[in-house]
């Protein structure tokens, strides 16, 4: 006999089956799909939103041209547009609610453990997300500064190129937040009654995915062409692909099927949620917000230096939120939710005036031997002879481009910090050491006004950077301490 997966005997069914093994309504673990079969794990969860009257949700999988009828049937319902641009000249696209499988299946080359099990989550509200990661630009326009590394004015490698359309980078969490408060108050943005936000992991995935359901939105195969990364190092193929070694204009490769571009590659983006790696086991599977607290903070997407693994849709990474990585962000906007995300003090890393040139000493070792992936570095930073404690120290490429990492000194001065041995890590150049220290946004003042900062511009201040030579090769590397200060 055939069952109608929309029978009431059909769902009760599906519901003792589910009990008897032991999972949730939501689909809880990749197993939903297995055991019960796909139509069954839909059915468990349930395919019609609350209002009798709005259109279905987007279930994935589906295709391209489902994904925009999905979208405007959902504009049409809300009396909204599809796509819009706002008063500075972000670009945005409707994301329709829908359902998906986040997290990757067992079965996925290069998964992590945090990336399971995979379940079915259902995004129940739509939301507008940008149509590009913020560029730089935008960035300046809002927050008075431009952070970013690969900045015309700052790198010499981009003197060639308009960065103003390239993603803004080197942010961090905070400073995202920051952006969409300050975006959220303009008056322009006031009128219309906006309020931006980071999305949420389950919504950038459920964006990014767009009804797809493998690795990337493109496909299984990634190698530098479809997505700016290291192409060096592929995923679904053995040859190797372009590698830029910097980002590139926002919207230089093809979107996915909700319109939206970069989101594999380009900088990593950060999004609202705490980080856990066990969090898929206990989330709820209805708009999940992320764990209640935390350490670090989730990034998605991989960026131009990543290799192409750490693209793929499920990959997750995390870092403390108030450090600045290579990273940047895209922003959302959430339909019928006026609540501004609120951060208890707005923190930056800013490069104190210190009374007297730092000294660092730095020495390198490769602590598993010549075929290691990683190079240790060890040092000290004193100011007057006296360890400087709670001070982050960080090693970048002076040309703009290349691996960067950073320690953080304890009570003694001391610091530690690793490189990638992938020849773009600790390799012979010349390195920019930038020490900073962490101070809460009411305590910056001006250091000629004496009046407080309010925008937080890039500050540089010659004593707290300062030059480092990588003398030797990958697997036997010194520095040569020309200067302990500018």
């Amino acid at each position: 006999m055939a069952f109608d997966f929309q029978s009431k005997w059909y769902l009760l069914l599906v519901g003792c089956m589910a009990a008897i093994l032991g999972i949730n309504a939501c689909g809880r673990n990749q197993g939903t799909a297995d055991l019960l079969g796909e139509a069954a794990a839909r059915a468990a969860v349930g395919q019609q939103p609350a209002d009798p009257k709005a259109p279905p949700l987007a279930v994935a999988p589906f295709n391209s041209q489902e994904a925009q009828a999905h979208q405007e049937a959902w504009a049409a319902h809300l009396g909204e547009p599809v796509a819009f641009t706002n008063s500075i000249g972000m670009s945005f696209r409707l994301i329709p609610p829908g359902e998906f499988m986040m997290g990757s299946p067992i079965s996925e080359e290069g998964r992590f453990y945090s990336e399971g099990p995979q379940h079915r989550v259902r995004i129940t509200r739509p939301f507008y997300l940008g149509v590009y990661e913020v560029t730089q630009a935008e960035y300046e326009h809002v927050m008075d500064t431009n952070p970013s590394v690969f900045a015309r004015e700052r790198d010499e490698a981009m003197s060639g190129y308009d960065t103003s359309r390239f993603p803004v980078d080197r942010v961090s969490w905070y400073d995202a937040v920051e952006f969409c408060r300050r975006l959220s108050a303009m008056p322009e943005e006031q009128a219309t009654g906006r309020v931006y936000r980071l999305p949420t992991e389950a919504q950038w995935e459920y964006a990014c995915r767009a009804g797809t359901t493998t690795p990337f939105y493109f496909g299984s195969v990634l190698d530098g062409h479809q997505a700016n990364c290291n192409g060096h190092s592929p995923y679904g193929t053995t040859k190797k692909g372009p590698f830029l070694s910097r980002p590139t204009t926002v919207g230089s490769y093809s979107p996915n099927a909700f319109g939206l571009y970069d989101i594999h590659g380009n900088v990593e983006e950060w999004v609202s949620d705490w980080y856990a790696a066990d969090y898929y086991s206990q989330s709820p599977c209805q708009d999940p917000p992320g764990p209640a607290s935390g350490s670090r903070r989730v990034l998605r997407g991989g960026g131009w230096g990543t290799a192409a693994v750490t693209c793929r849709s499920a990959f997750r990474f995390a870092l403390q939120p108030d450090f600045p990585v290579f990273a940047g962000f895209r922003v959302a906007i959430i339909i019928g939710c006026d609540e501004v995300m609120e951060i208890d003090t707005y923190r930056a890393w800013v490069e104190p005036a210190f009374t007297a040139d730092p000294k660092c000493e730095a020495a390198i070792s490769e602590p598993d031997g010549m075929d290691s992936d990683l190079a240790t570095v060890t040092g000290t930073v004193t100011v007057d002879g006296q360890p400087l404690e709670g001070a982050r120290v960080v090693f970048q490429p002076s040309c703009g481009s290349g691996s960067s990492s950073y320690g953080t000194t304890d009570a003694n001065g001391t610091y530690q910090l690793m490189f990638s041995n992938d020849k773009r890590g600790a390799t012979p150049g010349e390195y920019t050491v930038r020490i900073s220290k962490l101070v809460p946004a009411d305590e910056l003042v001006d250091e000629e006004s004496g009046e407080m900062i309010e925008s937080l511009p890039a500050r540089y201040n010659t004593r707290s950077r300062f030059k480092i030579t990588v003398t030797q090769g990958l697997n036997s590397i010194g520095f040569d301490l020309a200067g302990d200060g500018p």
